[in-house]
């Protein structure tokens, strides 16, 4: 509530800082409340394409602006939930773009460009962890309260996320699938973790923070753990109403 008193004193309206806070927590809302109205209404129809538009655009604006929240206060963990949250939403709408590749849409260079960054980033993020375990620390971690879980384990499991989703589109960009409803199954998972990572960031802010350290590391994994079992029984429902073997 204090933040948005703030917003109403001119003096600061020249506060990059507290208006670009205002803009991720803003969006950040609406797209926790858009993506859920997305999952529950009629998959294909209007209300979902405009809804999904809505959220889509949403975890833009409240993903780009916490990377350059970072700037205050960088966190490297939260770096790489956001990239991966950020390229699962984007991945996630533009495989709409590009799910007739036999009509001739393809993956383009922008696609090519954004699976090459995250492929970079996610390797990034698991090498310098990784020196964490020999001793060199590991820049940007939240502080040693949380354990070592949070220092080294889980960034390492968050930037392979991140590395795993653009190694496995740029292979896909170059091989032809031949499940003609793979777009379907591809697009509910990258969204719907793109979801995962947004309630990830904001357990981690609003909740961990109440928590003692030796537990707080649990509200870190509680949603991907949750919501990939959800993701995988969700797709294999749909892979039965359309005819196939689930995997």
């Amino acid at each position: 509530m204090q933040l948005f008193i703030d917003l109403i004193d001119p003096t600061y309206y020249d506060n990059l800082h507290l208006w670009l806070i205002f803009a991720h927590v803003l969006t950040a809302v609406i797209s926790l409340m858009t993506g859920v109205w997305a999952m529950v209404v009629h998959k294909g129809g209007k209300t979902h394409r405009q809804v999904g538009k809505v959220y889509f655009w949403g975890m833009f604006v409240a993903n780009f602006t916490a990377i350059v929240l970072l700037y205050w206060r960088f966190n490297l963990f939260l770096l790489g939930v956001t990239v991966l949250s950020f390229y699962a939403a984007l991945t996630g709408y533009r495989v709409l773009y590009r799910k007739r590749p036999q009509n001739g849409r393809r993956a383009t260079l922008f696609d090519w460009i954004s699976a090459v960054a995250a492929l970079l980033t996610g390797t990034a993020l698991i090498v310098n962890s990784g020196l964490g375990l020999f001793g060199f620390g590991a820049f940007g971690i939240p502080p040693e309260a949380y354990g070592p879980s949070v220092v080294v384990i889980l960034p390492i499991i968050f930037g392979s996320m991140v590395a795993s989703s653009g190694y496995t589109d740029i292979k896909q960009f170059s091989q032809p699938i031949s499940d003609k409803n793979w777009w379907w199954y591809y697009h509910m998972n990258r969204m719907l973790s793109s979801y995962i990572g947004l309630t990830t960031a904001l357990m981690v802010q609003q909740v961990a923070p109440q928590l003692p350290g030796a537990v707080a590391w649990i509200v870190w994994i509680l949603p991907a753990v949750v919501g990939t079992v959800g993701i995988v029984r969700w797709i294999r429902s749909y892979r039965r109403q359309f005819g196939v073997q689930p995997v």
